[in-house]
């Protein structure tokens, strides 16, 4: 009997949501550039600009405040490149991903707790220190673990040093309230495909006046703060998909989630769940039972026709530990054994009760042995290596 496959990597990225796709496939039939003055740019920019205007309404921000990118990496890189050029300091939490870590060099990192949240004394004491103008950037949760930051408090540490704050909101966006000027934040980085838009869009939130050097030169498109042909089915297909991420209920989502832990716990109560004890994203589970390594329960599940990951999406594939869970103190056997199941509105309980039966399973055989007669095979023909990788985040 042939398996129907099971996603359970949504923190990866979300499929693409019906109104999205057909956004996106009226745009694609129009002609022009949205940059050209003649009538089939104008109708292009129109359409930009009102997807600029319907993102600004969800998030409760200016619509001169957004600046389209091509993904959430660039917008992290975009804000914190310009400033370390303009000579700022860059701190940022120990648990940020590689985008933000990566991005400048000498930037420090503030220490995380053993539940992944940031020391807001640590934070104070860094900022008490500095001898020039600084950033911090801190997401608003973790795309690992699911936890949530306690941002309105770290603005407020921040803003009695006259610091600026930028957070990585990709993974929070429609899985709970992101309102821009109630976060009281500069900048903010968005991600289409983390809110059932397509790849290769996204956006930097940049409260008007502040100094932002462009990473790419050239035209003088989003007034000179990003050049290059605006994506315009990219960028109005994200903005149906943010806006109608932002209506929905996760609430029956994280009850399936917690059901989720609750069982793994009763089949395996030596597992360890990654920051159960903090606030959490309601899809979020992140597990470790040290018996096989992350990469291994990732290619097991797949075999199963079970799509998961083994923590971020843009290491999958590279067998490394965790920085994240690594700055959380956590012991080694369990950071090499971790793996990320994230649910979506669409999960069933069908699915993670199969889930849940392949854990207990995994937990209890011979390895050497197959987990079932006839293992799921895609359609397509990929190498081995490539099935375990996930979409980039």
């Amino acid at each position: 009997m042939k398996k129907t496959p099971i996603y359970l990597d949504y923190n990866a990225a979300m499929p693409l949501r019906e109104c999205a796709l057909k956004e996106m496939q009226s745009i694609l039939s129009l002609t022009g550039n949205p940059s050209s003055i003649h009538h089939f740019g104008r109708a292009l920019s129109m359409r930009v600009e009102n997807a600029r205007q319907q993102i600004a309404t969800s998030l409760n921000t200016l619509p001169a405040e957004i600046i389209f990118t091509s993904g959430g990496t660039e917008a992290n890189n975009l804000v914190l490149q310009s400033h370390a050029k303009n000579g700022y300091k860059i701190l940022a939490s120990a648990i940020e991903h590689d985008s933000v870590l990566k991005s400048v060099e000498n930037l420090e990192t503030i220490p995380v707790d053993d539940q992944g949240i940031v020391c807001l004394t640590s934070l104070e004491n860094l900022l008490q220190k500095k001898t020039k103008p600084t950033l911090v950037s801190v997401m608003i949760a973790n795309n690992e673990t699911g936890v949530i930051q306690p941002l309105n408090e770290i603005v407020t540490i921040a803003k009695r040093y006259n610091t600026l704050v930028h957070t990585d909101a990709a993974q929070a966006i429609g899985r709970i309230p992101c309102d821009f000027k109630n976060l009281g934040v500069d900048f903010m980085t968005l991600s289409s495909l983390k809110v059932g838009g397509p790849a290769g869009v996204g956006a930097l939130i940049a409260k008007e006046k502040l100094p932002l050097s462009p990473l790419l030169l050239g035209g003088g498109q989003e007034r000179s703060k990003r050049a290059g042909t605006l994506n315009a089915a990219g960028i109005c297909g994200f903005a149906k998909a943010i806006t109608e991420a932002t209506q929905e209920d996760w609430h029956p989502c994280q009850m399936l989630r917690d059901e989720l832990e609750l069982s793994l716990l009763r089949l395996t109560p030596e597992a360890r769940i990654f920051s159960q004890q903090a606030p959490r994203l309601p899809n979020t589970t992140c597990i470790s039972f040290p018996q096989h390594r992350s990469d291994k329960y990732v290619m097991l599940y797949d075999l199963e026709g079970i799509a998961i990951s083994s923590g971020s999406a843009c290491s999958s594939g590279k067998i490394k530990p965790s920085h994240a869970l690594k700055a959380m103190a956590t012991a080694e056997n369990y950071i090499h054994s971790a793996i990320r199941v994230s649910l979506g509105r669409q999960t069933t309980k069908i699915e993670v009760e199969k889930f849940c039966e392949i854990w207990h399973i995994i937990a209890t055989k011979n390895q050497h042995q197959p987990l079932s007669k006839e293992p799921f095979v895609q359609d397509v023909t990929i190498s081995r290596r490539e099935s375990y990788a996930s979409p980039e985040l």
